[in-house]
């Protein structure tokens, strides 16, 4: 049994490696000139420290309050958008007396087996109007069992 733990600790050191290596290789080039990255291919340890790249991207400030807001707006936006159609979903697959529940079940079923393709989905969204807006992400951010806004 002590060669099942030798293997397993060594297998899961690679795993852990194989996730540590290239999110520290990227910490590390984005601490170095330009000039020292253009020389070292693949850094883990840089030579000299630069914030150069930090010092820019926080005079631009905008950039990231913004990248910010629509993170936190896709993330309350799209939960309430996914928990609604879910709930209204369960409520019509849970009530056995719902007026059409044996053809919103098979929709909803068949939608779930056999989605629409990715271009059909592009030329909708492009005609509905929704292509420059933030809501052309939450159309198929709810499909959930092929639930489709």
């Amino acid at each position: 049994m002590r060669a099942f733990d030798v293997a397993n600790v060594v297998i899961m050191l690679l795993f852990a490696a194989a996730v540590i290596l290239p999110l520290l290789s990227v910490v590390s080039g984005s601490l170095v000139t330009s000039r020292e990255m253009a020389q070292r291919r693949y850094i883990i340890f840089p030579h000299d420290i630069d914030f150069t790249v930090y010092l820019t991207l926080l005079k631009s400030g905008g950039t990231i309050v913004n990248g910010y807001l629509i993170t936190i707006f896709r993330v309350v936006v799209g939960t309430a958008v996914n928990m609604l159609f879910t709930y209204f979903t369960g409520y019509a697959m849970a009530k056995k007396d719902l007026p059409g529940r044996t053809f919103i079940t098979f929709f909803f079923f068949f939608t779930m087996l056999f989605s629409a393709p990715l271009i059909p989905y592009y030329i909708t969204i492009k005609a509905v109007g929704l292509m420059t807006t933030c809501w052309f992400i939450y159309c198929p951010a709810s499909s959930r069992y092929g639930i489709r806004c």
